[in-house]
Protein backbone atom coordinates (compact mmCIF):
# COMPACT_ATOMS: atom_id res chain seq x y z
CA UNK A 1 0.00 0.00 0.00
CA UNK A 2 2.54 2.44 0.98
CA UNK A 3 4.89 1.37 -1.98
CA UNK A 4 1.73 2.19 -4.53
CA UNK A 5 1.13 5.33 -2.61
CA UNK A 6 4.36 6.14 -3.32
CA UNK A 7 4.54 5.59 -6.60
CA UNK A 8 1.61 7.24 -7.23
CA UNK A 9 3.16 10.02 -5.85
CA UNK A 10 6.47 10.81 -7.89
CA UNK A 11 3.97 10.31 -10.88
CA UNK A 12 3.05 13.80 -10.33
CA UNK A 13 6.08 15.77 -8.05
CA UNK A 14 5.85 18.97 -9.12
CA UNK A 15 1.64 18.71 -7.64
CA UNK A 16 2.16 18.40 -4.35
CA UNK A 17 0.84 15.92 -1.86
CA UNK A 18 -2.79 15.58 -2.29
CA UNK A 19 -4.58 15.02 0.71
CA UNK A 20 -7.87 14.52 0.12
CA UNK A 21 -6.86 12.04 -3.33
CA UNK A 22 -5.22 10.14 -0.89
CA UNK A 23 -7.68 9.77 1.48
CA UNK A 24 -10.36 9.08 -1.64
CA UNK A 25 -7.83 6.26 -2.42
CA UNK A 26 -7.40 4.71 1.19
CA UNK A 27 -11.03 4.83 1.43
CA UNK A 28 -11.42 3.13 -1.98
CA UNK A 29 -8.82 1.06 -1.33
CA UNK A 30 -10.32 -0.11 2.25
CA UNK A 31 -13.58 -0.95 0.98
CA UNK A 32 -11.97 -3.46 -1.41
CA UNK A 33 -13.17 -6.56 -1.52
CA UNK A 34 -10.17 -9.18 -1.69
CA UNK A 35 -12.49 -11.85 -3.37
CA UNK A 36 -12.61 -9.33 -6.25
CA UNK A 37 -10.18 -9.54 -8.81
CA UNK A 38 -7.04 -7.56 -9.00
CA UNK A 39 -9.26 -5.05 -12.05
CA UNK A 40 -11.15 -4.08 -9.32
CA UNK A 41 -8.34 -2.31 -7.60
CA UNK A 42 -6.62 -0.90 -10.76
CA UNK A 43 -10.16 0.37 -11.87
CA UNK A 44 -10.89 1.76 -8.66
CA UNK A 45 -7.53 3.94 -8.32
CA UNK A 46 -8.11 5.05 -12.18
CA UNK A 47 -11.07 6.37 -10.84
CA UNK A 48 -9.95 7.85 -8.10
CA UNK A 49 -6.71 9.64 -9.73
Amino acid sequence: MTIQIQSLWRLEPDKGFVPQRLQQLLECLGFWDISESPDSRIQCMMVVW
